[in-house]
């Protein structure tokens, strides 16, 4: 498809072009004057004229984009184009009042995220890390991101084990499999759905804009997979999980519909209040809604001590790429009369300003080393990956 110009600092240096210059009425104008201008066609009746530009431009090969696909580091450049500004902020119950029963120092836990935080506190690792890591850069940081992930998961895969409704409402969520009950253990309910954590998956290109594609990696995935999966795995003991000996082959964009949240890793302290990385978390939650086509998601800004819960939501313009080539366009309307056969093969399509086809809402900054912070953290994280982003914002401001 020939598609618009982003903005001016998506375009191609100084051959930035508006729009309506790249729509099927520019293109027929424009292939219509060239005729004009050949001497072997100055005999040739207007009306001729445009039916040789229309067939012309049917049998041409057009490029699928008029601009190169760019990696979400790079989503800075048009986030503008992509989301409304001022959407607002997502508040959190404990900002407000503390916990019935909840003491803010770190030995009086006040109830399961207050004792999971306490624990994390007090375990050889988390010392270890406080003690010895420098944390100033992606990899150092890691260490830290890494504990807090892994204790939301036991948390999340505990609630999993003592209510067969939130595991129910996950099967059904991300459409696992059937349970078929065990005749000998009838009696014993067994647990269906799996919380696991994947690293380092690179997203194929996803058309956020009509000519606009995002590509790159997200550092962490947080999912919801069969739980007989990964007890075929464990029997192959000794053996760490891998997704090809779940499923058979490593494609996990394939399952991507079992993802529950995702988590972005800032490259350093220093960068992560900046635009960039808000930018870059916001594409990334983009890509991940038009991937899993859910209307939201939640996506986590980390340095591995600070962390923001982000929520990304289609709007009424967010449409799907296929609805939004059929949508008119006012200057896209062609400047001659162009057949029809022209109009399918290239549709008019809305120009930048006519969309904006995403929003963004977060939380403040929670940080890992405040003891209240660390249990919220706990908690939203476990919210993350058992609810949809709508029960997310719900249950954050609940008690």
């Amino acid at each position: 498809m020939i598609s618009a110009s982003q903005s001016d600092s998506y375009a191609l240096g100084p051959r930035k072009r508006k729009a309506e210059d790249l729509d099927a009425g520019a293109m027929f104008t424009a292939v219509l004057n060239r005729l004009r201008q050949h001497r072997r066609f100055a005999a040739i009746e207007q009306d001729d004229w445009e039916d040789a530009a229309s067939e012309i431009l049917l049998h041409a090969e057009l490029p699928e984009s008029a601009f190169p696909p760019k990696p979400f580091t790079d989503a800075l450049a048009f986030y503008n184009d992509l989301f409304h500004k001022n959407t607002g902020d997502i508040l959190v119950a404990e900002d407000s009042e503390p916990l019935p029963g909840a003491d803010h120092s770190d030995h009086s836990p006040g109830n399961r995220y207050d004792e999971a935080a306490a624990a994390l506190r007090e375990n050889t690792l988390w010392k270890s890390v406080k003690e010895h890591v420098v944390m100033e850069n992606e990899t150092s940081c890691r260490t830290a991101i890494d504990l807090v992930l892994l204790t939301a998961m036991e948390l999340a895969q505990q609630q999993i084990a003592e209510s067969s409704d939130v595991d129910d409402a996950l099967c059904a969520r991300h459409s696992l499999e059937e349970f078929k009950s065990n005749s000998l253990h009838s009696d014993v309910r067994e647990v269906r759905s799996w919380v696991v954590l994947h690293q380092e998956l690179d997203i194929p290109n996803q058309e956020l804009l009509p000519g606009m594609f995002l590509h790159g990696i997200f550092d962490y995935l947080l999912g919801v997979v069969p739980a007989r999966k990964v007890r075929n795995v464990s029997k192959l003991a000794p053996t760490f999980l891998t997704w090809s000996a779940m499923y058979g082959f490593p494609e996990l964009v394939q399952y991507i519909g079992q993802i529950s949240a995702s988590v972005a890793e800032a490259k350093a302290r220093k960068t992560m209040s900046g635009k960039k990385a808000w930018a870059q978390v916001t594409a990334q939650g983009a890509a991940l809604c038009v991937l899993t086509k859910r209307l939201s998601v939640i996506n986590t800004l980390t340095d591995g001590v600070r962390w923001r819960f982000v929520r990304v939501t289609k709007t009424p313009d967010g449409l799907p790429p296929s609805q939004l080539s059929d949508m008119p366009s006012a200057s896209s309307a062609p400047r001659r009369r162009t057949s029809n056969r022209l109009a399918e093969k290239v549709p008019a399509r809305p120009t930048v300003a006519e969309t904006k086809p995403f929003e963004a809402a977060q939380t403040r900054n929670f940080d890992i080393f405040h003891a209240r912070d660390l249990a919220i953290i706990l908690r939203l994280l476990e919210l993350a990956i058992l609810s949809s982003p709508e029960e997310f914002v719900k249950q954050a401001v609940a008690l």
